[in-house]
């Protein structure tokens, strides 16, 4: 027989047993927001790490030219990029965001110096 078909409202063993319901009720909505904040943490840090290998994959010296080899110049009068170099010849994000960071870092007036 559970608390919720009890007729004595009053007697103290129904009282602590309502209020233990609302309190496990409580504790199981907490524990579940705790478990969806927790999945939500460890998924932004995965997304991080992989951002910043990405980044960090790219960010390699390019070794200087070969003598004798084309150089490529810039429109900004920057260093020339060779995407090999980069880390690869495709058009992926992380070659073209270090290609963007290579020219910027280049063309920014601290490089010049």
């Amino acid at each position: 027989m559970g608390c919720a078909q009890s007729r004595i409202d009053n007697e103290e063993a129904v009282a602590r047993c309502k209020e233990r319901r609302q309190w496990m009720k409580a504790a199981v909505t907490a524990r579940n927001a705790f478990a969806a904040a927790h999945s939500a943490y460890a998924m932004s840090l995965r997304d991080t790490g992989a951002a910043l290998s990405e980044f960090a994959h790219g960010e390699g010296v390019p070794p200087p030219p070969l003598p004798g080899a084309p150089a490529e110049a810039t429109s900004q009068g920057g260093a020339a990029v060779d995407r090999r170099a980069l880390g690869g010849v495709g058009g992926g994000r992380c070659n073209d965001a270090a290609a963007a960071a290579h020219r910027l870092a280049a063309s920014s007036p601290a490089s010049a110096s």
